[in-house]
């Protein structure tokens, strides 16, 4: 119920879980009410919250934490700034295993901020050097020096938020303090051009688009350069589904990688009106001005997945086995390289998958579609080659090396059909090893959206 109350915040859902807290005493209650004050938080209805969070703390203390910063959270948005200090000040000597430790000192900073305590809220941030590396920190450490009048060092650090945090809530009100103190201009060529990438990688097509185009007018910028913006100003366009066959081809055609691009985009261009002697054509032209370019590269895995859609196994095979010949360091030269050997698989064309699987073991133990390649080289062995024990030692490294995946219990099955066949010796087996599992440990992103608040 508490899921699904923060998932959509339907009033039935809200009905449902201020019931059940009333129908209940003790923890329970107290976590019915947390669920309650966190739900009317997302919808910024702080006075609410604050209530909820209120009974939280009276019915049980299990999450005191929770109930004691969220609760402080709520009444500052609410105004209600003393309540706020009430809650928040010795928070981390009454919860020091908190998760919310970390971001007390900038709450308790905006909070005495809104009390005009200017000197107790830069106090509360440099009492807490251990938490000057989060974005928050450092916006309320500007808004601080804003405060008192410090404008220079407050648009400094806001600068700093924006450009080292450029996709979190922090940074936009970082933006929006630069461009109410007139300093958005401040901001130089490279560290805009900055930001419209990390929007552009993020997804964020519309945000990057208007800082292409930004920077495609400013003043001072040789053709080359003015090309490169228009070029990735044009790349945001395609990816919001508004880039015309008349635009890309406007753009300059220049010998650069933004030229490249201009045809990678022309091609993209011409597969989304299913022109197909139009894709062609463009790839060629990659192939023979840019062979080395990442658009080529872009280009061919493009290419291939559009004849895969189109069930053209034959030409998706040729273009993803291009791109993973020509490109083996490239981001999609894994997932290209097995594609090739499963679409030869799939048409029957097991000479040739089985080289492919066998190439895929040996030059990409680290990626993901390795697994896969493991377990059909091994079926391979076992239904075609009717070598046993070459397909024991697959299937033995396969779940040695990938132990819980979905493959390693085939693999079992395979090897208990296999009955006697002993596994032969395979050197590059016996040294496999995938790629390291990431260290787990007890830090989160910032602006995690599983995290409450």
């Amino acid at each position: 119920m508490a899921q699904q109350l923060a998932a959509i915040r339907t009033p039935a859902a809200f009905a449902g879980v201020a019931a059940y807290a009333r129908q209940h005493t003790g923890e329970t209650a107290a976590a019915a009410y947390l669920a309650l004050g966190h739900a009317y938080l997302l919808d910024n209805h702080f006075s609410e919250a604050a209530a909820n969070f209120r009974q939280a703390r009276a019915a049980g203390d299990a999450l005191a934490d929770y109930d004691e910063y969220l609760g402080a959270k709520a009444e500052h948005d609410e105004g209600n700034n003393a309540a706020a200090e009430a809650l928040i000040k010795g928070f981390a000597d009454r919860n020091p295993d908190s998760i919310f430790v970390a971001q007390v000192p900038e709450l308790e900073a905006q909070i005495l901020l809104g009390m005009n305590d200017y000197a107790g809220a830069r106090k509360a941030l440099t009492d807490k050097p251990d938490s000057a590396g989060r974005a928050g920190y450092q916006l309320a450490l500007a808004e601080v020096d804003q405060a008192q009048g410090q404008t220079a060092d407050a648009g400094t650090i806001y600068k700093h938020v924006l450009l080292t945090w450029p996709l979190s809530f922090e940074a936009q009100t970082a933006r929006t303090r630069l461009t109410a103190l007139g300093m958005e201009s401040s901001l130089t060529a490279e560290q805009v051009r900055s930001l419209a990438d990390a929007y552009y990688k993020a997804g964020h097509y519309e945000e990057a688009s208007e800082q292409y185009h930004a920077l495609a007018r400013l003043s001072g910028m040789n053709a080359a350069e003015r090309n490169g913006f228009a070029v990735a100003a044009a790349a945001c366009e395609l990816k919001l589904k508004r880039l015309t066959r008349d635009e890309a081809e406007a753009l300059a055609a220049s010998n650069d990688e933004n030229g490249a691009r201009r045809l990678y985009l022309l091609m993209e261009l011409a597969r989304n009106r299913d022109d197909l002697t139009g894709q062609a054509a463009y790839v060629d032209q990659l192939r023979n001005g840019f062979p080395h370019s990442q658009w080529l590269a872009e280009a061919l895995f493009s290419s291939g997945n559009m004849y895969l859609l189109r069930k053209d196994y034959a030409r998706a095979v040729s273009y993803y086995t291009e791109l993973a010949d020509h490109f083996p360091q490239n981001t999609n030269a894994a997932a290209a390289h097995w594609r090739a050997g499963w679409w030869s698989y799939r048409q029957g064309l097991y000479d040739q998958a089985a080289k492919v699987f066998e190439d895929q073991i040996r030059e990409y133990p680290g990626a993901k579609e390795t697994v896969s390649a493991l377990y059909w080289r091994a079926k391979l062995y076992e239904d075609q080659d009717h070598q046993p024990g070459m397909a024991a030692a697959h299937y033995r490294t396969l779940i040695r090396a990938y132990s819980h995946y979905f493959y390693a219990q085939m693999a079992r099955e395979r090897l208990v059909a296999l009955g006697d066949a002993a596994p032969v010796s395979v050197p590059a087996l016996d040294k496999y090893v995938p790629e390291t599992i990431p260290k787990l440990d007890d830090t989160f992103p910032e602006g995690d959206p599983h995290l409450p608040g």
